[in-house]
């Protein structure tokens, strides 16, 4: 069989044949393939017309829910329709009520505007009178100023000679030894003695003299009617005697005169005298008086000690300068060197920068805290005592290393009477967070006045700062204080607030990486006690801030805002300068400081809040 296959397919013919076969049953192959794929396309078609019925289906559904929507508008239009029908009614009604009343306000404005020309005549004739009663006032004002003028110069001089004299009569009373002034109440009581007796005296010679004058009058009487019966010579040496007699007297009264002008001029003399010395008296009262205030005022500034002026002028005095921060950093290289004493620290606490964080930890490791008054350190701290304080440690010393604290600048007395070198910090913080800082701290306050108003939404952040900014100090003012010198203008300001931070400031911390500063603490200053729990920390239900009210804040506070900036730069620049990762060494100590602070929490007791 298979030997005739083999026959066969050698004949040409068979083999077209087979050919054709073959290519006829890939044609069916190929076809039936086709019409498979047709059938799948019918199927997908069919499926693809159930959905689309099926959208076709909820559209009218939705046409229909549209349709009831759009009559249920339509209805809605109608009633509108209708109440702007009735609208139209009574805003026509109320056009004419209106065109009524605007008549009747234009006939009053024409009563009112006749009756404001008359006044206006009215006006003009009561200015002209106005004017000339001016005229003359003017005039009296000038005659009574040149005639005030003259007074005043006539008062000054009569007040220059007078405290000319009561100067030196206070310099005479301030120098005169108490023998002295003894004697002088000695002398003026004689004199006042002699001027009583003289005047007894000059009584009994005016005395004498109205009996003489009565006897004379009574003489010349009898004289008279004696002379008409005398013959003329004796009548003229009885007249030549009684001229003689007359001139005696004349001389008699002269010298009663003089006598009457020199007791004038005597009590004259006494009177000033004595007031003289009464106003010694007085003006030495008034110097003791002074003097004992003095010593109580001295007593108060400075003990028995002397005051810094009287140290300065004694050479006893020398200002100490800052240690910067590339000398602390010198003396953590050379720990193996010798190295000055522990010096006095310095801590300028601007409010609202975690400062009462920092004095709890600076608390814990120096011996003695020194706070101002206010500003002042002086007189709550004697120049004796404070001088004493900032000098090294000795031994196990119970007073000293000592650090001074408190809301002040860098134009504070403690820096120019720092004798020895001292260490000086800061802490800054943005100045934005700053304000809302206080402002969220005092809306939490339940006893100040503010938190009410803040509560009813009374009183915003930028309220507040707009209100009570001048009470709340800028951070570059307390590195550059103002003076009253014009300095004032933004760019000098600020350079001159940076230039003193980067001198007069040994380092600084930011608020918002206060883990850091406490490391700068342990490692620039060799503090030990650095772990520490917040202190006086805002309440998390404190008063809300928008983002609208921080962008007007940010314009209000563009000069600290530009200083911050700046003094940040120089935050990381030293931070760059130091020989450790800071970073890596504060995220350190945040592990250290959260099992601290869970060991704190472990032994809790209800006062442990209140402690650093």
């Amino acid at each position: 069989m298979g030997r005739m296959v083999r026959v066969l397919l050698r004949i040409p013919a068979v083999r077209r044949v087979m050919a054709r076969l073959a290519n006829a049953e890939d044609a069916i192959a190929s076809g039936e393939a086709v019409t498979a794929s047709t059938e799948a396309a019918i199927a997908s078609a069919k499926a693809a017309i159930a959905s689309a019925e099926a959208a076709i289906a909820s559209m009218a559904a939705g046409i229909a829910s549209t349709e009831a929507a759009i009559r249920k508008q339509q209805t809605r239009l109608d009633a509108i329709a209708s109440t702007l029908g009735d609208q139209d009614g009574w805003l026509a009604r109320l056009s004419a009520e209106q065109d009524l009343t605007r008549q009747g306000h234009h006939r009053q404005l024409s009563t009112l505007t006749s009756t404001l020309s008359e006044h206006r005549g009215e006006l003009s004739r009561l200015s002209a009178e106005q004017d000339l009663t001016r005229q003359g006032h003017h005039q009296q004002l000038s005659t009574l100023t040149s005639t005030l003028r003259e007074h005043r110069g006539e008062l000054s001089r009569m007040r220059a000679e007078r405290h000319n004299e009561r100067s030196l009569l206070a310099e005479i009373a301030a120098h005169m030894p108490p023998g002295d002034r003894a004697q002088l109440e000695a002398a003026l009581q004689e004199q006042q003695r002699q001027l009583g007796a003289l005047t007894a005296a000059l009584g009994d010679h005016d005395g004498r003299l109205a009996g003489l004058s009565a006897d004379r009058d009574g003489e010349r009487a009898q004289l008279a009617e004696i002379a008409a019966h005398m013959p003329p010579e004796a009548r003229a040496r009885l007249e030549t005697t009684l001229q003689g007699q007359q001139h005696q007297l004349s001389a008699l009264n002269s010298a009663i005169l003089a006598n009457h002008m020199q007791l004038d001029v005597l009590n004259g003399a006494v009177e000033r005298l004595n007031r003289q010395h009464a106003e010694a008296v007085a003006g030495l009262q008034s110097t003791q008086a002074l003097a004992k205030r003095d010593h109580e005022n001295r007593l108060l500034r400075v003990g028995h000690g002397p005051t810094f002026e009287e140290l300065a002028a004694a050479g006893n005095v020398l200002t100490g300068l800052p240690y910067g921060f590339d000398e602390l950093l010198s003396f953590r290289h050379e720990r193996h060197l010798p190295m000055p004493s522990v010096p006095p620290l310095v801590f300028i606490h601007i409010p609202r920068t975690a400062g009462t964080t920092v004095n709890g930890i600076l608390m814990k490791n120096y011996r003695y805290r020194l706070d101002s008054d206010g500003k002042d350190f002086f007189p709550r701290y004697h120049p004796d005592e404070f001088l004493s304080l900032v000098q090294p440690p000795q031994g196990d010393d119970t007073r000293r290393p000592v650090y001074f604290t408190g809301h002040i600048d860098v134009a504070n007395e403690i820096f120019r009477y720092m004798p020895v070198r001292y260490a000086a910090v800061t802490m800054l913080r943005d100045p934005i967070a700053r304000i809302i800082s206080h402002y969220r701290f005092h809306s939490s306050l339940t006893d100040s006045p503010l938190a009410s108003e803040i509560a009813r939404d009374r009183l915003g952040v930028v309220d507040y700062f707009m209100r009570f900014g001048e009470t709340i100090r800028a951070q570059y003012e307390v590195f550059a204080p103002r003076a009253g010198d014009g300095d004032d203008e933004r760019p000098q300001v600020v350079e001159k607030a940076l230039r003193n931070l980067e001198s007069r400031v040994s380092f600084f911390g930011l608020q918002e990486e206060f883990d850091a500063f406490a490391i700068l603490l342990a490692e620039l200053l060799g503090l030990f006690h650095v772990q520490h729990a917040p202190l006086n920390v805002t309440p998390a239900d404190a008063a809300a801030v928008t983002p609208s009210q921080t962008a007007e804040l940010r314009t209000l506070l563009a000069t600290d805002i530009a200083f911050y900036d700046r003094a940040v730069q120089l935050y990381h620049q030293r931070k760059q300068a130091l020989p450790f990762d800071l970073d890596a060494r504060a995220k350190a100590f945040r592990l250290e400081q959260e099992t601290y602070l869970e060991r704190r929490h472990r032994h809790s007791h209800r006062w442990q809040g209140f402690y650093s």
